[in-house]
């Protein structure tokens, strides 16, 4: 993972935020002194200035933090997060008018927590006779808004990906009259109705693939099995055709809300290729998460339905004695809890130390991108899973150290293929036997940060 000054010193290097006629990129950081111009050296502190400024194709991209603003987006730019959506949050509430961000067309959103607790979430309506093409709403949370999630009525055409939509009381996601959204690869949980299609013509209904719809007081409304392919639905009469089925994704039940995959999920390696996030590498917590992994340990990598890859490894972090952290604060002292699915009967080994881009020991190498240091790690635990469910270690890491940024139990990112802060990554090397003699080695990784 990247430090803060590290990510902006690679985009430096790329020369992304250098004037020029097209594709310039902005900064925003609500923690700098501000108002700011937009660079790196002095970025804005809301997204709204850095809406103001950008011109087409223009990337904008936003640090960690809340921002307590409405977001209205211009035509053809493109909004990412530096750290993704569980350290990047935009927040409307008692902020003008009923939603927290307005689409436009050819726009991508990608990366960020969207609330709004007196409206939506995220609202996409072209003028009359208009027709918007291509918007992208990659790995985000959109969470409650009790008018809705996403609203997209008339002639649209786009994608929402990767994301968890939960706890919206009216509906997760409503099309209407003309539009056609593909819902692909989504959690949608918690909602009144979790897609709801209304107004004509008939065919404006959208499709959701490798989506998990369970936990809603209705799945869908508006929609038949014949619009869903590959998806996990909380209704019998929406199963049995197009591969959908009625059945318990079991999600995990450590914390509150929390839709990672238990062992044993049917949602796990069960997704339908032909819907493959085919632009995105990583699942909906960003970096370091694998969108295809091994999760049932059949040494075939497949894509899971729904928002989250259930991998090797994963993590819960919290704070202990009161303890908590942020951007460039000393971390406090924290509890974490690791979850580790090597498999039934095989050995792995938990291990904890310095992050490294350098593979100066490959061994611990993880998906060929971060390395723990070759002198600074430690080993926490091995063994041999004895059962199918998970093994789980708690151990403690004490305050007083120093770690620039804002992280979870997760490496992250929004679009930016890159993290926000050196830390301690886990990382778990597991031993899966083929054949008796043939042994298979993988690894993966979750970084330990403070948490916002």
């Amino acid at each position: 993972m990247l430090s803060r000054f590290s990510a902006v010193m690679l985009l430096a290097a790329a020369g992304a935020l250098a004037p020029a006629q097209d594709h310039v990129q902005w900064m925003v950081d609500q923690m700098a002194p501000g108002p700011g111009t937009g660079t790196l050296a002095d970025p804005f502190i809301t997204i709204g200035q850095a809406m103001a400024a950008a011109g087409i194709h223009d990337h904008i991209h936003v640090m960690p933090g809340v921002y307590t603003e409405r977001v209205d987006m211009v035509e053809f730019r493109f909004l990412h997060s530096m750290n993704g959506p569980d350290h990047t949050i935009i927040d409307a509430t008692g902020q003008p008018g009923y939603y927290a961000v307005a689409a436009n067309n050819l726009v991508e959103i990608v990366g960020f927590t969207i609330r709004k607790a007196d409206g939506v979430g995220i609202r996409v309506v072209p003028p009359a006779a208009t027709t918007w093409d291509s918007l992208l709403f990659l790995r985000n949370r959109i969470e409650g808004c009790p008018l809705g999630g996403i609203e997209v009525s008339g002639s649209v055409n786009g994608t929402i990906s990767d994301s968890i939509i939960r706890n919206n009381a009216s509906y997760g996601v409503l099309t209407s009259w003309g539009s056609s959204m593909l819902l692909r690869n989504c959690t949608i949980t918690g909602n009144g109705v979790g897609v709801l299609a209304a107004g004509a013509p008939s065919s404006g209904v959208p499709l959701a693939a490798n989506t998990i719809l369970w936990g809603n007081v209705f799945s869908a409304f508006g929609l038949g099995a014949g619009d869903l392919n590959t998806c996990i639905v909380g209704e019998a009469t929406l199963a049995g055709v197009n591969g959908n089925v009625f059945m318990n994704p079991m999600f995990q039940t450590m914390q509150l809300n929390d839709v990672r995959l238990m062992p044993g999920s049917p949602a796990i390696d069960a997704a339908n290729p032909l819907y493959a996030t085919y632009y995105s590498m990583f699942d909906y917590r960003g970096f370091g998460y694998p969108r295809v992994a091994d999760g049932n340990h059949d040494f075939v990598e497949s894509l899971d339905i729904g928002a989250m890859e259930h991998a090797g490894l994963s993590s819960v972090a919290m704070p202990a004695a009161g303890g908590g952290g942020g951007g460039g604060m000393v971390s406090m002292p924290s509890d974490i809890t690791v979850m580790l699915d090597a498999g039934m009967g095989n050995p792995y080994v938990l291990a904890l130390g310095i992050a490294s881009m350098n593979p100066w020991n490959p061994v611990w190498g993880s998906h060929g991108l971060f390395y723990l240091d070759s002198v600074d790690y430690v080993i926490l635990a091995a063994g041999t899973q004895m059962g199918a469910m998970e093994e789980a270690f708690t151990f403690f890491i004490p305050g007083g150290i120093p770690i620039p940024g804002m992280s979870v139990g997760s490496l992250t990112s929004g679009g930016m293929g890159m993290g926000n802060g050196i830390g301690f990554p886990l990382q778990a090397l597991v031993q899966e036997m083929m054949l008796p003699g043939q042994p298979m080695w993988w690894s993966n990784s979750e970084m330990v940060l403070p948490m916002m």
